[in-house]
């Protein structure tokens, strides 16, 4: 036998032999190793964070992390930012002095007050009595602690002196909200919003006063009940406003519902607030000036509104239960409030909460290998080295230079949670098996090692490899938190083949040599689970900002480590020496008759059975569920009235098997159907929902869609720029995405000195106000490509400035720089002076498009730009043909959704290929490789189909991140059962089938009952992409399931391979010795020809000699 084994063959055996031989020596060994990697992983990835400033493990999110830096949108961004960075202003200095809280600070702080009509409440939400009720709510924001310091005050004059400041109380200088429906109502009426279109309107009857509603030393007001006859009043003026114009039904359509001039009168169902706050802040000069200083504080005062608002709605907080997710419902209302920064901040908190059902995984899936292997102990080992592998992946993710970790990466937990149980049965089920041989594979330790080792590792090469690729494929994504991820989760999976195949082993035979005695079992397993409890508390600690200093945490994890070092060590020197004691086994007696461990040899069909190449030695019965494989399953496949397959031409015909023919005819259909449903995906036409469903961000998204018109806010602002030619990137790093982002290149053509220049761009920004849109984008009436009265172009009003005459040539740029210092400083940003030349400049405008739409809605506008701009530099001079349009994340994010579902067809046009190669590398059969491809092509297209089918999802952000990763799962127990199939010893497609069935369905079932069951627990998340990554992990297991037990074993029952199927390694090595073998024949061939060629020459020779020689004889005799 030892002649016949190959290199495989002798490197297992070998390998086994020494796990069995030096078990104790093994184990430790291979868990220190394992220790010492995952402690230098935490420890360096903790030292890199520190650097970084980070006070956890995780990344600190940017807005620049899902951006596709290669991307043109992304780029001009770039280019963008950092033109402003080098721009300087008129005088030399780069940023002006601006007085306090004069301009407005960043939207994503404005807070929207919503107020929503109830069914038992008001008819007209602009009554006395509901105007008293959305006063009171505005006052909790304007009440606020150290509103006063953040407040909007752009009516001040000047800047105030230090001294100034403090003779004055601070608390009275905030201007009140001018976007706000309770300053519509609570104003003088000669101070009333719209009195310049009606100024002689008489005052209504108990009309306000200041006094009335203001209370001295504050900024909140003080809500009285108003006059019912000024309110209907005032009511009647807005609604008649909002009819008036256009312009005006976009100012004041803001505080109306979509239905209001549906009534007679009319009268909204829907009002809001716009509360805005100021920069720069005290003590700074500028808006620039520490900038994420000023906005720290903001957000402090934000974050305090946001509880203020929590108690007076009586909303409350419980475990993976957001306060958003209760009702603010008021006497006359029903009240939501938004702003996008609280919006990232609840995002960022509800991803932190639902990590937490991680623990939850993790006993489940414990218990599960507890009950399936029957010992806890061995149950907490599989657990640890599945937990372990993280950090062992982690070493060698840092080792890549890889510096980025966010909350995605902690999703590898799952998946490793699934296949890392999967490992572990295919090699416990194996062991466990062993026992059940022939007396040559059970009777030993070494046998039985030598037999499950070569058996599990081969199959767990197939199912790491493949698994692993699904994920590197998603690691070549241009976003890179997804490639950051894929490559993570390709590292978990390769670190957890690698435990799987050492360590496990090695656990196995010293559980099996020491510990298996109950009482043993049971000290080890309370020791290892205080030790694992120590561990994980740390590791949670350092993945949240609750342990300020990694160091610490990265001390203490040593600490335990060096721990189980101390214990390896003896460990080693007590047992080491007595481990071959226990090697051979008493030697079982042959089952009595009748006795049944794997497949009958006396089936009903008439086949042979494997008992003939695996004779079962041992009395043990097989399990629940390999009986059921064995008894029930198998036969059942294997049915066929018609007698044995036939044959032609000694080629075996396809088998006329009913049950497996239906099987396969179903699933095909429905595998087809669904598969079908699945090409037709599309991205979304609604905005991505990342919250529940009756979240507070998630329903409100829905009702800014109920009011006559949106907010400012909400349409898309941007600037046309001129001058921007390109981007050095050199020294930027993807894996630090809001540092070294490039530097701008400009156009040294670029020159608004000459006449035509200018004359074309005054042109351009005369045609832009009357550009048609024609694409759905395009919401805000009169639905052209921007709104007309928002496109400020600095350069008309400096030919108003110059009475009408524009400078040409050198006198050009001084006097532009000198205007807009002074009389044009408000055009400050749209002149961009580097250096004392002008480098660019751009035009500033308002979209009718708004911010909250999908990239399917973006996309036809985003080329709705590209083509007019075309057009005008068809015919616009050289030095204005460097021209783009910026409007933020608008066009930046739509490249990142494109990308998105691009990633996920890339990854198929990755993996299926590979799995093909791998799987007929490692089966040796082009049939089986077909069968399971195909069965892998039906489960994911099942999949998708499904979702789109049942859920009514489409392929939108979280569809596509999840996508690409369940790739990487759907192909593990197709390849387990083929893998067992091209195994089997046995020639008959029935015998081949029930042993696959029989040593394989029971670990198909543990791994897929573990994988669902961690990803069951994901249900219970509140953010949606956890959810929907729940929905796919499950359906992927379910579908696997089905497709592998239902479509590709009796697919194989029907047509599989027959007979000894060659592995691939095989036949390339025969393919070599024949040809050597060809060779050598031809060598020897050659060198006999050469040798009778050369004895022909000689006894050539010696004939001419004899005839010479008779001729001289003949001569002489002459």
């Amino acid at each position: 036998m030892a002649s016949e084994e190959n290199v495989w063959d002798r490197v297992t055996a070998g390998i086994s032999r020494r796990f069995v031989r030096r078990h104790c020596c093994c184990f430790w060994s291979s868990f220190a190793v394992i220790l010492l990697l995952a402690i230098g992983g935490i420890v360096i990835t903790l030292l890199d964070a520190n650097s970084r400033g980070q006070a956890s493990l995780l990344s600190e999110s940017t807005d620049y992390d899902f951006l596709v830096g290669t991307a043109l949108t992304v780029k001009q961004q770039d280019m963008v930012e950092s033109a402003e960075r080098l721009r300087s202003s008129p005088g030399g200095d780069r940023d002006q002095e601006i007085p306090e809280r004069s301009a407005t600070a960043s939207s994503s702080f404005n807070i929207q007050l919503l107020f929503l009509h109830k069914d038992d409440g008001s008819p007209d939400l602009l009554s006395a009595a509901g105007l008293v009720a959305m006063c009171a709510a505005e006052n909790v924001v304007l009440g606020a602690a150290d509103y006063g310091a953040v407040c909007l005050n752009r009516t001040q004059a000047q800047t105030r002196s230090s001294a100034q400041l403090a003779s004055l109380q601070r608390a009275v200088e905030c201007e009140m909200q001018s976007s706000s429906v309770v300053s519509l109502f609570y104003t003088e009426w000669a101070l009333r919003e719209g009195a310049e279109y009606n100024p002689a309107a008489p005052p209504p009857e108990g009309a306000p006063t200041a006094s009335d509603y203001m209370i001295a030393n504050s900024h909140r007001r003080s809500c009285i009940r108003l006059n019912e006859s000024y309110v209907e009043a005032r009511a009647a003026e807005i609604y008649a406003l909002a009819q008036a114009s256009e312009e005006l039904r976009a100012e004041y359509g803001f505080f109306l519902s979509s239905d209001t001039f549906e009534h007679d009168p009319p009268r909204t169902s829907a009002t809001r607030s716009m509360l805005r706050f100021g920069r720069p802040l005290h003590g700074y000069a500028t808006m620039e000036e520490e900038e994420e200083q000023q906005e720290a504080a903001i957000e402090a005062v934000v974050t305090d509104i946001e509880a203020d608002l929590f108690a007076y709605c009586e909303m409350k907080h419980s475990f993976l239960h957001s306060p958003y997710r209760d009702e603010c419902q008021r006497a006359q209302f029903n009240m939501k409030f938004f702003a996008p920064y609280l919006a990232n901040l609840q995002f960022s908190t509800l991803v932190s909460e639902d990590l937490l059902v991680v623990s939850a995984s993790v006993l489940f899936v414990t218990f599960y290998i507890a009950f399936h292997s029957g010992s806890l102990l061995m149950a907490l080992l599989g657990i640890l080295q599945i937990v372990l592998s993280l950090p062992v992946a982690l070493f060698f993710y840092t080792a890549f230079r890889m510096q980025w970790f966010s909350q995605l990466h902690i999703l590898a937990f799952f998946i490793v949670l699934g296949i890392g149980a999967d490992d572990l049965f295919v090699l416990l089920d194996a062991w466990r098996q062993s026992a059940r041989l022939e007396v040559e594979v059970s009777g030993t330790l070494e046998a039985r090692m030598i037999y499950t080792y070569r058996r599990s590792v081969s199959t767990m090469i197939n199912t790491s490899l493949t698994t692993a690729v699904a994920f590197l494929a998603t690691g070549l994504s241009p976003i890179m938190p997804i490639s950051a991820f894929g490559i993570f989760a390709a590292l978990c999976v390769i670190a957890n083949f690698a435990l799987s195949v050492t360590f496990w082993p090695a656990a196995v035979v010293v559980y099996e040599v020491w510990l298996s005695k109950p009482r043993c079992e049971m000290i080890t397993a309370i020791v290892t689970i205080v030790i694992g409890s120590i561990v994980t508390i740390i590791g949670i600690l350092s993945l949240t900002p609750a342990l300020e200093q990694p160091t610490l945490v990265a001390v203490s994890v040593l600490t335990v480590g060096l721990v189980l070092l101390g214990c390896a060590v003896s460990g080693c020197r007590k047992h080491c020496r007595g481990e071959n004691r226990v090697l051979r086994l008493p030697s079982r007696r042959a089952p009595e008759s009748g006795a049944r461990d794997m497949p009958r040899e006396d089936s009903k069909d008439g086949k042979e059975s494997m008992q003939k190449t695996q004779p079962m030695r041992a009395p043990a019965k097989l399990g629940v569920i390999e009986t059921f494989f064995r008894d029930k399953y198998s036969p059942l496949l294997n049915a066929q009235p018609r007698g044995e397959a036939k044959r032609f031409k000694g080629v075996l015909l396809p088998a006329f098997k009913p049950i497996s023919l239906i099987l396969v005819l179903t699933m095909a259909g429905i595998g087809s159907y669904l598969s079908y449903e699945a090409i037709l995906m599309e991205p979304p036409s609604e905005e991505e929902a990342w919250f529940p469903r009756d979240h507070m961000v998630t329903t409100i998204s829905s009702d800014f869609d109920s009011y006559l018109v949106g907010a400012d806010e909400a349409y898309v602002d941007g600037r046309v720029y001129f001058g921007l030619k390109g981007l050095d990137r050199s020294g930027f790093n993807r894996y630090l995405p809001d540092k070294n982002r490039g530097t701008v290149e400009f156009d040294e053509q670029f020159d608004l000195s000459t006449a035509e220049a200018q004359a074309s761009l005054l042109g351009f920004c005369a045609s832009l106000r009357v550009a048609e849109c024609g694409v759905a984008a395009c919401t805000r009436p009169p639905r052209t490509l921007v709104v007309a009265e928002s496109v400020r172009c600095w350069l008309e009003e400096f030919q108003a400035a110059s009475n009408g005459s524009l400078p040409t040539g050198a006198d050009f740029e001084p006097l532009v720089q000198d205007w807009v210092g002074g009389a044009g400083a408000e055009h400050a940003k749209a002149v961009g002076f580097v250096d004392g030349r002008l480098a660019f400049t751009s035009v500033e405008f308002v979209s009718t498009a708004k911010w909250s739409e999908p990239g399917k809605v973006v996309r036809p506008y985003y080329d709705r730009w590209d083509a007019y701009l075309a057009a005008f530099v068809r015919a616009a001079p050289r030095s204005l043909s460097t021209v783009f349009c910026y409007t933020g994340d608008y066009f930046v994010w739509m490249t990142t959704e494109v990308e998105l579902v691009r990633g996920i067809f890339i990854g198929f046009a990755i993996c299926f290929p590979v799995a093909f190669v791998v799987l007929f590398l490692a089966t040796g059969s082009l049939s089986i490789a077909v069968f399971a491809i195909g069965s892998i092509a039906f489960i994911v297209g099942s999949l998708l189909g499904f979702t789109s089918v049942a859920l009514d999802w489409s392929l939108g952000v979280g569809e596509s991140i999840a996508g690409t990763i369940v790739i990487g799962l759907a192909v593990d127990y197709t390849v387990h059962l083929g893998h067992a199939y091209t195994e089997a010893a046995s020639e008959s497609r029935e015998d081949k089938v029930s042993y696959a069935a029989t040593v394989m369905g029971v670990t198909v079932v543990a791994g897929g009952i573990t994988t669902l069951g961690s990803s069951l627990f994901m249900f219970a998340c509140q953010v949606t992409f956890f959810s929907k990554m729940a929905t796919l992990i499950a359906g992927t297991i379910g579908f696997s399931l089905l497709f592998s037990l239902l479509f590709f074993v009796p697919l194989c029952a029907i047509a599989g391979p027959t007979g000894r199927i060659t592995p691939v390694t095989e036949r390339l090595r025969s393919l070599r010795r024949r040809r050597f073998r060809s060779k050598r024949v031809g060598s020897e061939r050659a060198s006999t020809g050469a040798r009778d060629h050369a004895a022909d020459a000689l006894h050539n020779m010696a004939d001419g000699a004899k005839a010479d020689g008779a001729k001289a004889d003949g001569a002489k005799a002459d």
